[in-house]
């Protein structure tokens, strides 16, 4: 390979004679591919030092809304039978800050006559619209999906599948649950973030 090298002055060393000074220049040198293989090689690097920040923020994000133990309040509050609605607070983190006791949800808790209790997600299925209660049903005012109070669709509406039922416990006098969000749209039930 023969080449030439520019001084300041515009006077050109040819690099394929034996000149000790013109060698060392030469070599020196850097060529086209090393100067692309150095930037390749910075640019992996900077990828590899991003990438454990980068995961620790979405697993913390996730983490932080999507599968909680959360407290409702005491049990005396849903002492009658009937269906009442409770925003769920809980504390999000993401990457940079956290946020205390912010809305992250809502809930159905339905008390039937003979005691008993379930809790429902009051997140459609459909398309992931807040639900509302008109006293005998649960229904989605966005694209009329209607749900008995035991959380069962009525066929006709659009949504896939039932609204979903979340795990709760009485402990003390305070009810919990597990604060779990669900993929809209879908026919089985999968958890948001999974």
């Amino acid at each position: 390979m023969t080449g030439s090298l520019r001084d300041d002055a515009g006077a050109s060393a040819n690099c394929d004679t034996g000149d000790a000074q013109t060698s060392v220049e030469c070599e020196l040198r850097p060529t086209r591919r090393t100067f692309m293989l150095r930037c390749a090689g910075a640019g992996a690097l900077g990828a590899l030092a991003a990438a454990p920040a980068a995961i620790s923020i979405i697993a913390v994000r996730s983490q932080g809304e999507s599968n909680l133990r959360v407290a409702l309040g005491p049990i005396s509050r849903f002492s009658s039978p009937g269906v009442t609605q409770v925003v769920v607070f809980a504390d999000v983190r993401d990457g940079w800050s956290q946020r205390p006791h912010e809305p992250i949800g809502a809930v159905w808790v339905v008390r039937r006559d003979d005691g008993t209790m379930q809790v429902l997600s009051a997140t459609c299925p459909h398309m992931g619209c807040g639900t509302t209660s008109k006293g005998t049903s649960i229904e989605c005012p966005c694209h009329r999906s209607t749900f008995t109070l035991d959380g069962v669709r009525v066929p006709g509406g659009p949504s896939p599948r039932d609204l979903d039922v979340l795990e709760h416990v009485v402990e003390g006098d305070e009810l919990r649950i597990q604060f779990v969000r669900y993929r809209a749209g879908l026919a089985e039930r999968v958890v948001q973030g999974a």
